[in-house]
């Protein structure tokens, strides 16, 4: 009989909702459906929340499907995992991945403990490695301290709370930040500055309820008087095509030096940045 296989796998917040409530995952790489076998465990770590938040058992072998479901499908109307496998639900909560990571085996360098969970192009995080029977059981018993109803959603960022994460990283990175930054005609949401006195060097505009339009346009004022890197922060999953499209037409000018970011990459730098900022004032 084949021993069960254990693999981690991260997923955005929008795609996490999805799998939990239909109980099915996804992916664009043949390759993935001849490791993950029925019977496995595949274990979720949610980006922007710093925890795994579910458990589940392989339920079916893989098989292809041609419904749009997933987040980044439906935004850009066409099919981009075809290969789907059946979940069944072994264990839903919280284990938070930072408290963790001292006593799991599979990371192994303490000090770089983000290597392990970024994405490998539609395969499972650590390296595409499954991890071992003792990691799992650590993981399902901190989930099981703080279980996850079904139901329960996820609390969307606010303006202000991106604005004071931008502000603060720009101070964990030595610059000067500024927020409500005035530049006639605009103000801006957050700059940083190398020099305090100096002009921005980077600018952040945060898409939060406005015209994207309009956001795009300050963002290229911004580049036309500083020349300046520019962040437009996503905060609608639904405009980051929009965005992409109109920096490739209207905006085609600002199009290499603009970064679209979301807000749980921003919540992963900061929570990063300021655990090694402590660290490396203790090490002083």
């Amino acid at each position: 009989m084949k021993k069960r296989k254990y693999w981690l796998w991260s997923c955005t917040q929008e795609n996490w909702e999805i799998l939990k409530n239909k109980l099915v995952w996804a992916t664009y790489d043949r390759k993935v459906t001849t490791i993950i076998k029925r019977g496995d465990i595949l274990i979720f770590y949610v980006k922007g929340t710093l925890c795994f938040k579910g458990i589940f058992e392989a339920a079916s072998d893989w098989y292809e499907t041609k419904e749009k479901i997933w987040s980044d499908e439906i935004k850009e109307k066409r099919k981009k995992y075809p290969y789907q496998i059946n979940l069944k639900v072994v264990q839903l909560g919280e284990a938070n991945y930072k408290k963790l990571v001292p006593k799991l085996k599979f990371v192994e360098k303490k000090q770089y403990p983000q290597v392990y969970i970024y994405g490998t192009g539609g395969g499972p995080v650590n390296f595409r490695k499954p991890i071992s029977e003792s990691d799992y059981k650590l993981i399902l018993k901190e989930m099981q301290k703080m279980p996850l109803s079904p139901k329960r959603g996820i609390k969307p960022f606010t303006h202000s709370e991106l604005v004071n994460m931008l502000v603060e990283l720009g101070e964990m990175f030595g610059k000067y930040p500024e927020k409500e930054y005035r530049g006639k005609p605009y103000v801006y949401d957050v700059v940083w500055k190398e020099v305090r006195i100096g002009n921005p060097t980077k600018v952040f505009e945060i898409q939060h309820k406005g015209v994207l339009d309009s956001a795009l346009a300050k963002l290229k004022h911004a580049y036309d008087i500083w020349h300046a890197d520019l962040f437009l922060v996503i905060t609608r999953h639904r405009d980051k095509e929009k965005a992409k499209l109109l920096l490739q037409g209207t905006f085609h000018g600002i199009e290499s030096i603009t970064t679209i970011i979301q807000p749980e990459e921003i919540r992963e730098m900061y929570t990063y940045k300021k655990k090694f900022n402590e660290l490396e004032r203790r090490l002083q």
